[in-house]
């Protein structure tokens, strides 16, 4: 197992700059944030009775998580879809934002043409590719996400650039409620988040570089409830593309009614078990009260665990601190499990036998 501190290990697992585009997540918000402010939507596009969500991946997660902390107010429909149909009741009515990072994801294409077809009122981020041309072509508005904020050019780490677009896209169609004095605020805890979680500060005094040791070697599993509900969705992703490490996630108070009893067997599995709860002060008090007898079966059990506790007054701002240590946290784990954090082979690989 790799150790970290070592500038030669930092060299050899960030060749495709994974940490430069970890420390650029205010960046990839704040710009992007502006970027689809300076874009007005036709008039029309204000009338909707629901609003659906298509991606993939990395492509969408940021919709989950706005469906995490704000999902309580905002006052229509919000479906996510991840598979190559759109849901029966689309049509005239509905808002369908289609989001593909490379612009190229082929069930994201697929339910752009079902869209298209139904006279939805359609909305399209990428970076590019045949999603960008079809946009364009078809006159449809369309959000720039800018890659070269994001070095590495993966999907999980151009989160900010999706958020903030999305932020801007949302607040201007009065789904949500955010100023610039509130994102300028969340910017600047971001900035000094890197220097927390950055290459820089050592293990002792790094809580991302810190749990990243205590969960190498072990089959993480991500714990969250109601506002974090993304965040543990956001980092198993991170985990299992970047750490190339098994894990998975569930979340309170679901688990709570079926989990909890299988955690007895298979023995071998279930010691191998180290559970992260992604914790935070605005969960609901109920919520929070199950974290602790959560935690206390699982002791009882003998299965470990640990907690990441966020505190604020501002569930945003929360879910953004979740997603810079997540981000972290995986990046330093790929280096413990010496694995490149930026590639995808297997991916790549299955890609390549399902275009044969």
């Amino acid at each position: 197992m790799a150790k970290m501190n070592k500038q030669a290990d930092w060299e050899k697992f960030n060749q495709f700059k994974v940490a430069e585009s970890i420390h650029l997540l205010s960046r990839q918000l704040s710009a992007s944030w502006q970027l689809a402010r300076q874009q007005s939507l036709p008039t029309r596009y204000r009338r909707f009775s629901q609003v659906v969500f298509c991606g993939m991946g990395g492509s969408n997660l940021v919709s989950e998580l706005i469906r995490s902390v704000y999902g309580a107010s905002i006052k229509v429909p919000f479906v996510l879809v991840r598979n190559y149909q759109l849901p029966a009741f689309v049509n005239q009515q509905t808002l369908v934002i289609i989001c593909s990072y490379s612009g190229n994801t082929e069930e994201t294409l697929s339910c752009f043409k079902q869209a298209l077809s139904r006279k939805a009122k359609l909305i399209c981020l990428a970076t590019g590719g045949h999603l960008k041309r079809w946009a364009l072509k078809k006159q449809q508005p369309f959000y720039q996400l800018d890659n070269k904020l994001n070095p590495s050019g993966q999907p999980r780490y151009g989160v900010g650039l999706q958020l903030g677009a999305l932020l801007a896209l949302f607040e201007s169609l009065r789904l949500l409620t955010i100023s610039q004095a509130e994102l300028d605020r969340i910017v600047e805890h971001l900035e000094g988040l890197n220097n927390l979680f950055g290459l820089d500060l050592v293990i002792k005094n790094n809580p991302a570089k810190r749990i990243a040791r205590e969960l190498a070697g072990r089959l993480p599993v991500i714990v969250a409830a109601d506002n974090l509900a993304a965040n543990a969705h956001i980092l198993t992703n991170q985990l299992n593309e970047s750490a190339k490490n098994l894990a998975w996630y569930n979340l309170l108070p679901e688990l709570n009614h079926h989990l909890l009893e299988g955690l007895e067997l298979p023995v071998s599995i279930s010691r191998r078990l180290k559970f992260l709860f992604l914790t935070s002060n605005l969960s609901l008090p109920a919520n929070q009260k199950r974290v602790s007898a959560t935690q206390a079966v699982l002791k009882k059990q003998g299965l470990g665990f640990i907690e990441y506790a966020i505190k604020g007054d501002n569930r945003l701002m929360i879910a953004a601190e979740a997603i810079s240590f997540g981000s972290w946290l995986s990046f330093y784990l790929a280096v413990l499990n010496k694995r490149e954090p930026a590639g995808v082979p297997w991916v790549d690989f299955f890609k390549a036998e399902l275009a044969k």
